[in-house]
């Protein structure tokens, strides 16, 4: 199979590989096809305004080390992270949106974090938390969130972990992210580096609480969850790595929901260039004939 050639996004070269890196809706020109690499991340769901509702559960993620691309052009959606609750009341944010290579992979979106006495709600990547005293959303490509304590919101749903339970009146904290795909990451520079040792991505966000402390959104992007009275200002999940959206909190009023994170796409391939660099090396060091650049990538 020969090498894949292809535009769009932004583009970088690491190591033997070109990457496209998608951090907003565009599209992928393949004029010559093959085999690459994929990761794909859908936006994270939005948490609810006011204290005592759930986090917003993260994007889902979908990953191929053999996606085949045939010659063609391939819309790369990448999907928004769902909206905070409203300020002013108890309200329900919205879902993620899902991201997406043309229809051959999709990252789901994550599911809502759930408002005051409001169960949180399914989403195709991860489950919202619970609102106050009530159930938590399951996810599809990811984990549940945790369920509503007595006077506070469960965490949402992470892609490698269920979100914590709300505790009498402190909120649950975020379900963890991955950092599975941190080199892909890494070489890309995407992804929350806010703890040593990896990239993380789609973490869910923090639950909210009848107390002024605040609960961790999850390791990946996930928005903390504030309570009463209001002390923290991060609900909001991190860009473009599917987190989840926090609870938002209550000071003088109902204060906005965190917004979900917004997805990413990224896609690698040996890249002509650096494979002739590697295999010139390759023949001087064997001081031999040339390798043949078809035997080598076969």
């Amino acid at each position: 199979m020969g090498l894949v050639r292809a535009s769009g996004g932004t583009e970088s070269t690491v190591g033997y590989y070109k990457i496209h890196k998608f951090l907003s809706t565009s599209t992928l020109i393949v004029t010559h096809g093959g085999k690459v690499e994929a990761l794909v991340i859908g936006g994270g769901g939005g948490g609810p305004s006011g204290n005592v509702g759930g986090g917003g559960g993260g994007g889902g993620i979908l990953y191929d080390v053999d996606l085949i691309l045939a010659p063609g052009s391939y819309t790369i959606t990448v999907g928004e992270g769902g909206t905070g609750g409203a300020a002013g009341g108890y309200n329900n944010g919205t879902a993620g949106a899902d991201s997406s290579i043309g229809t051959l992979m999709v990252g789901s979106g994550g599911g809502i974090g759930g408002k005051a006495l409001t169960a949180g709600l399914d989403g195709g990547g991860c489950g919202g938390g619970g609102g106050q005293a009530s159930a938590h959303g399951h996810g599809t490509q990811g984990y549940a969130g945790g369920v509503g304590g007595a006077a506070s919101g469960g965490g949402g749903g992470g892609m490698g972990a269920v979100g914590s339970d709300g505790s009498g009146n402190v909120g649950g904290a975020g379900g963890a992210g991955v950092s599975t795909y941190t080199s892909f990451l890494y070489d890309a520079s995407c992804g929350d580096t806010a703890y040593a040792g990896g990239y993380w991505v789609c973490g869910g966000g923090g639950g909210g609480g009848n107390t002024a402390i605040t609960s961790a959104g999850g390791k990946g992007g996930g928005g903390k969850g504030n309570g009463y009275p209001m002390t923290g200002t991060e609900q909001n999940g991190a860009a473009n790595t599917g987190g989840g959206g926090g609870c938002g909190g209550y000071a003088a009023t109902h204060i906005v929901g965190g917004n979900g994170g917004s997805g990413l796409v990224l896609i690698r391939y040996p890249y002509p260039a650096t494979i002739n660099n590697y295999l010139h090396a390759r023949r001087d060091r064997m001081n031999t004939r040339p390798v043949s650049m078809q035997n080598i990538l076969a």
